[in-house]
């Protein structure tokens, strides 16, 4: 009897203690650690070359999910990863940057975190939880849409989509500045910033402030690392220098195996090959030498990241926190792949030119240091996503599926791996079953909010479940007109642009992660039924389509146009008022000119071709003709022009130069403007050319404008103006094989016509330039020789194979001599001491590749040419 009176006062005794240590168990503390562009095979854990200790810590003491899927960019995600609400609900569908007009007029397309969800980070806070943030948040930068007002007790962010790692400035046009807050106010960064290291440095600043009070806290640290621009301590980048000599395609494959014998993929697991991948035999030993530097830096910002977070994790366990605390590691969406450099010169001169106002460099040998400006490109992009095909905003794998390690106290599925599938909204829900916080259902604090979807995943975790989802119950997504819908192991998915064809495909990705097997033809009842749900998804969730022209780098580009007419307004408007008033000037002397007495043009070689052209073009602008050619019975259709005066003139004979000359002034009164036009081509290997065709090459193109300007200075200094036009050729700046004299002719005459400038401009005599590219005249034909190579076998028919491609080229990009004709018309008529002209968008873009690109790149350019 008193053996069970005993018993059951000690029952009581411990069923009385149990709300007391309940009560005493300290939720735990909670760190999100979110990479920025982290490819999926980035880390060691997953089969990565770069050494990620403290990261691999984390995947021994938790569990490694290979199947885990978010947005293909970084503010959708980051607005589900922290809310639990599909992106089409909480006002993310897009990067506020890149949301067409057509978009942004719905009022779930804003871009910015509406307020219509709740954070994790207020659920926490009210629930007791300290709440710290540190790094890029990209959801809004308005007072309203900070982080210091969405749940957030402690913050140092950055608000944009990236920027600098080394100093305060941003890294593309789309800022006039690098927007960074602490506390919700703007703030400098400190002289030895490096953002890796700065944002490790203030969690463990907050954290450290509150230690003492006994109070759990979460930590949300989201890096810049490996978002562009792709920058590293030497130390870290030097730690990788020749690892990827060997380049992108192996690197993919070695990725591949590696994953393979972690089984984080199957070990029958396929990849495609990416077409943006270029092929690394076709590179030169300097390009190969730079492009691994680049990869070496990208491992090193990993690598630094990393070593970062062992401070952190060092911090910790230095402190007892360390046992009581969750870590969840991650990335925003996947690699990388674009390059603002890989286009056309056009399309990038402006941002060069905006780089260097900015002191951004690409120097080999100050890669990823402070001021240096790179980014990894879609080549080694496809190996930091392998085995998976496609990177950043793409709906393939390689955009969606990230790393994502669940580690720490609570965990028992220590060291394992899980295949299930999962998706950036069940972050916040898992987040919330670890603190033991309730979701809101509907209502929060007396508003509206809208529910989270996501699941926890601790069940999988704990090793309580095999999946979280059940095989028919569906995820789907859309970004950018890119869409995609999860179902058990399958997937649906759609890519538009250059990223795809705008066709839905199946998959079985958890069989075949790489994508390399459609199965829409092999599945049709499932295809159909996952279409069906995806349109069910799309109507439900508000999402709008893109318009058909939709393209998001051209999106972006525009936005980046408007914020620097914006910035720049008052020099925009002083600039269009100085356009406006030189049109009216141009106008007015148009006017004055037709009304007032006749010009005089004198032209040489006007049987066909430009010159033909241009004395058509400047008769039709009420301009008399002095029309010369050496045959004057091919003059055609000239002689019936009204004020088109044809005379005889051959350049290589100076008497009929006088008697042309002196004709044209006695016939028109003066003359306004000389055109040297008369032109030879002549085409062969040097050795073989005769002296009596170098001399007439030189002759006609060289010494006949010598003769026929000097003849005519004489007049041009009585009348005190004129203007003295000679026709180059862009030859000068990108040379072909074969071309060697008549090059060295066009040569001769842009040295003649810039030191003729400086003497001539004291006597209100100008001297211009006309420079055609490829023409669709017959000079090819007519005014074209070639030197005889036959008594040479060494050079068999070279010359006339580079002729024949040279030609090619030119006719497939000639301008139209009407063009030329304009230029040389405007080079005449602008009243000012202006010398080169280049006639049409393929000359402007041949000068133009001609100052931005070494002449080592542009003579590669040239021998493919003429090898093709």
């Amino acid at each position: 009897m008193m053996v069970k009176l005993f018993l059951r006062l000690i029952l009581c005794l411990a069923w009385s203690f149990l709300p007391i240590n309940a009560a005493l168990a300290k939720p735990p503390n909670i760190v999100l650690i979110l990479a920025d562009d982290l490819g999926f095979t980035d880390t060691a854990p997953y089969g990565s070359e770069i050494a990620t200790p403290s990261i691999s810590s984390l995947a021994d003491e938790g569990l490694v999910f290979t199947n885990y899927h978010t947005a293909a960019s970084c503010a959708p995600t980051r607005s589900m990863l922290l809310t639990g609400v599909d992106s089409h609900r909480n006002g993310v569908p897009n990067i506020p940057e890149a949301i067409p007009p057509a978009q942004a007029e719905h009022e779930n397309y804003k871009g910015t975190l509406n307020h219509n969800v709740v954070t994790v980070a207020t659920l926490l806070r009210d629930a007791g939880y300290h709440t710290y943030m540190t790094g890029k948040w990209h959801l809004g930068m308005t007072p309203d849409l900070l982080p210091i007002r969405r749940g957030f007790e402690r913050t140092v962010t950055m608000a944009d989509t990236g920027a600098d790692n080394w100093e305060k400035k941003p890294y593309l046009p789309l800022y006039q500045k690098a927007n960074w807050f602490a506390d919700g106010k703007e703030i400098d960064l400190p002289d030895d910033f490096y953002s890796s290291k700065y944002y490790i440095d203030k969690a463990i600043e907050f954290i450290d402030s509150n230690r003492k009070d006994g109070k759990p806290f979460f930590s949300y640290i989201s890096f810049q690392a490996v978002h562009i621009p792709v920058q590293a301590p030497a130390e870290f980048t030097e730690k990788y220098m020749g690892t990827y000599d060997e380049g992108w395609t192996a690197l993919r494959e070695k990725r591949l195996e590696n994953a393979k014998a972690k089984k984080i993929v199957p070990p029958w697991t396929e990849m495609v090959a990416m077409p943006t991948t270029k092929d690394w035999e076709s590179l030169s030993d300097s390009e190969k030498r730079y492009e691994s530097k680049k990869m070496a830096v990208y491992a090193g910002m990993v690598d630094a990241m990393d070593h970062h977070i062992g401070r952190l994790i060092t911090y910790l366990k230095d402190n007892d926190l360390y046992d009581n605390t969750v870590f969840i590691f991650t990335s925003d969406n996947g690699a990388e792949g674009s390059d603002a450099f890989d286009g056309p010169a056009w399309q990038t001169l402006f941002l060069k030119l905006w780089q260097k106002s900015k002191r951004y460099n690409r120097d080999y040998e100050t890669l990823g240091t402070r001021g240096s400006y790179i980014n990894m490109g879609p080549s080694f992009a496809s190996a930091a996503s392998s085995p998976l095909a496609g990177y950043k905003f793409t709906a393939w794998e390689g955009g969606m599926r990230v790393p994502l390690i669940l580690s720490g106290t609570g965990i028992t599925e220590k060291g394992k791996i899980t295949h299930a599938f999962a998706y950036v909204t069940d972050i916040a829900s898992t987040i919330l079953e670890i603190a033991g916080v309730n979701p809101p259902q509907g209502r929060y604090q007396g508003r509206e909010v809208e529910p989270m979807i996501g699941k926890s995943l601790l069940s999988l975790a704990r090793g309580e479940a095999d999946r979280v989802y059940g095989e028919e119950e569906t995820i789907g997504y859309e970004m950018a007109g890119n869409a995609a819908l999860f179902q058990g192991d399958y997937k649906i998915v759609k890519n538009r642009g250059s990223a795809g064809d705008n066709q839905w495909r199946l998959f079985n990705i958890v069989d075949d992660p790489g994508e390399t097997r459609d199965l829409k033809a092999d599945m049709p009842g499932r295809f159909t039924a996952m279409m069906e749900a995806y349109r069910r998804y799309a109507a439900e969730n508000n999402v709008v389509p893109v318009p058909d022209d939709f393209d998001q780098i051209k999106q972006v580009r525009q936005y980046s146009t408007r914020t620097q007419i914006k910035a720049h307004a008052p020099f925009f408007l002083a600039g269009v008022l100085i356009l406006a008033g030189l049109f009216i000037i141009r106008r007015f002397r148009k006017s004055h000119l037709e009304s007032g007495l006749r010009k005089t043009v004198f032209i040489t070689g006007c049987s066909s071709g430009i010159g033909k052209e241009a004395a058509q073009f400047f008769q039709k602008k009420g301009w008399n003709v002095a029309a010369t050619m050496r045959s004057p019975e091919k003059a055609g259709d000239l002689v019936h022009f009204e004020n088109i005066k044809v005379f005889q003139l051959d350049v290589l004979d100076t008497d009929s130069i006088k008697k042309a000359v002196h004709a044209s002034i006695d016939h028109f009164g003066r003359i306004d403007v000389l055109v040297n036009n008369a032109g030879y081509g002549l085409v062969g290997p040097f050795e073989t050319a005769s002296q009596e065709k170098i001399d007439r090459q030189f002759g006609t193109n060289v010494f006949g404008v010598f003769n026929v300007t000097r003849e005519l200075l004489p007049h041009f200094r009585k009348n005190k103006n004129g203007t003295i036009i000679n026709i180059s050729s862009v030859i000068t700046s990108l040379n072909f094989p074969c071309y060697s004299l008549y090059a060295s002719t066009k040569h001769a005459i842009e040295g003649f016509s810039y030191s003729l400038w400086y003497e001539l401009k004291q006597l209100n005599i100008k001297v211009k330039v006309v420079l055609p590219a490829g023409v669709a005249t017959d000079f090819h034909g007519a005014s074209m020789d070639f030197s005889d190579s036959k008594g040479i076998p060494a050079y068999g028919d070279y010359a006339g194979n580079v002729s024949r491609k040279v030609d090619f080229i030119a006719t497939k990009t000639a301008s139209k001599p009407l063009t030329a004709a304009k230029t040389i018309f405007k080079a005449a008529t602008a009243d000012n001491f202006k010398i080169r002209y280049p006639v049409g968008i393929n000359a402007r873009g041949i000068l133009l590749q001609k100052k931005l690109y070494p002449f080592e790149m542009l003579q590669k350019a040239i021998g493919f040419i003429i090898r093709g």
